[in-house]
This record gives structure tokens, C-alpha cells and sequence, in this order.
């Protein structure tokens, strides 16, 4: 890890002699089911939770679902069983994914945000679901913020 990052510092630096380097943000890599999870406000409903397979699933099918927040925790699964993918969630080829940890962070995203009003824009992409009692996973999150 030190040489790894003693050799992306001397990559920096040769590159951008004019630019400073704060630090580097090393995390665990990502591993499991790849899904996305976002809101956005709408002008004319209001918040808006969508929520899908990520990977190719969402870029080449958009295969999303739309909720407006605030959800039930009836929601939750009923949002997972409407994609059309739903079977490589719910019957993926590494075994039992941990579904429940996806409804819980997907009622908790609807509660984050109706604590906090001055979100425009919320994407978790990728979160990636583990196998069962392993959780979820969070790799990117993009906040944007009212003005």
C-alpha cells in the first residue's frame, strides 16, 4: 500500500508540477450486486426516489423504478419486485443477496431526505449488495445541495 502510494504521488507530481496534492482515498473495493439508488426534486411533485440494478442494467435497459417520497416500508419491496431484472436480484448466481438491507437503506434514503429539504439531487452509484447478512455496501455518492 505505502509503494502504491508513493508511486501514484511521484505520478502526480511529474504530471502537474504546478499542482499541489491534498492526499489520496483509498477504500475497500466494491463487491457484490451492483445496484443505484437516487431522488431528484421534481417541480411539480416534489421529491422523488428512484431506484434500480446498476451496471449495464440501468445504462443499456434503464431498468428503474420511480417512487415519490415520502415511501412506506411497504414500498420498498414492492420497488425491487417491479424491475424487470428482479429475478437477478432476487435469485443472483452467488447465492441469497441481503434484499432486506436494500429495503432498510432505501426507507432510510426516504427518511434522509425528508429531514434534509435542501437536497436538489441524491445518486448512490454504485451500492453494492453483498450476499445474505452482509449488507449493502455504499462505493460513490453525489450530493447536490439547494442554493
Amino acid at each position: 500500500m505505502r509503494q502504491a502510494f508513493r508511486e501514484l504521488v511521484e505520478s502526480f507530481a511529474s504530471s502537474y508540477p504546478e499542482k499541489w496534492l491534498d492526499g489520496i482515498i483509498v477504500q475497500r473495493q466494491g463487491s457484490g450486486l451492483e445496484v443505484i439508488v437516487g431522488m431528484l426534486q421534481d417541480p411539480q411533485f416534489g421529491p422523488v426516489l428512484m431506484f434500480g440494478l446498476g451496471g449495464i442494467f440501468v445504462e443499456a435497459m434503464k431498468d428503474v423504478v420511480f417512487r415519490l417520497i415520502p415511501i412506506e416500508t411497504s414500498d420498498t419491496k414492492d420497488m425491487m419486485e417491479e424491475l424487470k431484472s428482479y429475478d437477478v436480484l432476487r435469485k443472483p448466481r452467488s447465492g441469497p443477496m441481503d434484499l432486506m438491507a436494500v429495503e432498510n437503506l432505501l426507507f432510510l434514503f426516504s427518511t434522509f431526505i425528508i429531514n434534509h429539504p435542501e437536497v436538489q439531487e441524491m445518486d448512490i452509484n454504485p451500492l453494492f449488495v453483498s450476499t445474505l447478512g452482509s449488507g449493502v455496501h455504499i462505493c460513490d455518492a453525489r450530493i447536490k445541495l439547494s442554493r
